[in-house]
């Protein structure tokens, strides 16, 4: 049963790793076509970046919403399917519309007055802020499109739609910086009108493969919008404590150890963000199979799922983390040139790596308990273990201080607490509710 699971789970998820690392090489062939424009231009598209991706992220997460319900009856109901799939459509739709609108009407306040851009910077940063912001609706759009492949278990033309856009991406990219802007400071606008053009030739492939699907929902009333958004509250939320609040408290005491030290783990995690790629790939197939094996009622499938996904994403992750590590030297001076920051990123990558591995643990048993519709005890439990470990850490800097090794296991610790208590809840709620097939 555990090989089936596994098979499955690798069937789903191996095309969209595939995606993703395909996705960051073309993502870092980008930053280098950027870093080479103009300091206005690297400063520029930093800043909107950052804003528009954290936006997306958050935004983006309540689409898992719909996973982890339309895959319950995703054969047992059909039609309450396509209910489900118009509805995410309609949602992510309007979602998108509404940031995108605005921040095209108050891109220049933000980044005037929260980021103090002036003169050219400003000009081209707002120039690029507008165009970018499409992005978010077209983003919302392939979220939804995309998630009803995964459902579906379509993952292969997810895949080939990625690297078709890819391709399209630093083709018309390259031609819009050299040839029609050449090369100055607003060539940063050809970035923004490639990335832009990226997206709207993506969302008309998802269509193009499931026209079929999208014909089908002319007669569908789309009904499940305000259940859907209901239940994405917490997911948004969830992200935001995750992605932002605590984040940003740890980030804030490492920044505290100083420049180089800062700096180094700024590089290590960069590896170990490589490693944890395929990590989010897995989750979503977690998602699925959970949705379709309680729509079966396979208790087994449900209390096995988690711990061959687990070993599954562990396996990948001490893989990758040992290749880096031997190749340390070069993994390391791919991301920095700076001597100080090479030596001392070497010398505390191994501790990144090793503390880093509690990451999956969580990220898995957080999906399964959200996955069972358990969002708000999942959100609440995040909530009171965060707190309480940031509480522990500030208590710490303010009593003896704190160097990287105690942050880095106290940050490990709270993954793994979460873990535990998401497994139990987890376990109890499967007993409980599912009757042994």
């Amino acid at each position: 049963m555990n090989k089936n699971i596994a098979k499955e789970l690798n069937q789903f998820s191996l095309p969209l790793v595939a995606n993703n690392l395909f996705a960051i090489l073309i993502g870092s062939l980008l930053a280098a076509i950027i870093g080479r424009i103009s300091v206005n231009a690297i400063a520029a598209t930093e800043v909107v970046n950052t804003f528009i991706y954290s936006m997306i992220g958050v935004l983006g997460v309540g689409t898992l919403s719909f996973n982890i319900y339309s895959s319950r009856v995703r054969l047992s109901d059909p039609l309450a399917f396509k209910d489900y799939f118009k509805s995410i459509i309609q949602l992510n739709m309007i979602i998108g519309l509404i940031f995108t609108s605005l921040i095209m009407l108050f891109s220049s306040y933000f980044l005037k007055v929260l980021y103090g851009f002036q003169n050219d910077v400003l000009t081209i940063g707002v120039f690029y802020a507008q165009i970018s912001s499409v992005q978010i609706l077209l983003n919302m759009l392939i979220f939804s499109l995309s998630n009803q492949m995964k459902v579906k278990k379509q993952t292969r033309n997810i895949l080939l739609i990625g690297m078709i856009g890819s391709i399209f991406q630093v083709v018309s990219s390259l031609f819009l910086v050299y040839v029609v802007f050449k090369n100055n400071d607003y060539s940063i606008l050809g970035i923004s009108f490639a990335n832009t053009g990226t997206l709207l030739l993506e969302v008309c492939c998802y269509f193009f493969v499931l026209r079929k699907d999208i014909v089908a929902l002319v007669p569908i009333k789309g009904s499940k919008k305000l259940f859907l958004l209901r239940k994405s509250i917490p997911l948004f939320a969830q992200e935001l404590l995750e992605g932002s609040i605590f984040s940003v408290g740890v980030t804030a005491l490492l920044s505290r150890l100083g420049v180089v030290s800062f700096a180094a783990y700024s590089v290590c995690r960069r590896l170990v963000d490589l490693c944890l790629a395929p990590m989010f790939m897995y989750c979503n197939g977690i998602v699925v199979l959970t949705g379709e094996y309680i729509a079966e009622k396979d208790k087994k499938k449900l209390l096995s799922l988690p711990i061959v996904g687990l070993t599954l994403i562990l396996s990948i992750y001490i893989g990758m983390a040992l290749v880096l590590y031997l190749f340390r030297p070069v993994s390391i001076a791919f991301f920095t040139n700076k001597p100080a920051i090479i030596e001392k990123a070497s010398s505390i990558l191994s501790i990144v790596l090793f503390t880093s591995l509690t990451q999956p643990f969580f990220e898995v048993a957080k999906m399964n308990l959200q996955a069972i519709g358990k969002e708000k005890l999942t959100l609440m439990i995040t909530g009171v273990v965060n707190l309480l470990i940031l509480g522990v850490l500030l208590s710490l800097n303010q009593s003896v201080g704190l160097d990287l090794t105690v942050i880095l296991f106290l940050l490990a610790s709270n993954y793994l607490i979460l873990y535990v208590l998401f497994t139990v809840f987890y376990r109890v709620e499967i007993k409980k509710n599912i009757k042994m097939k």
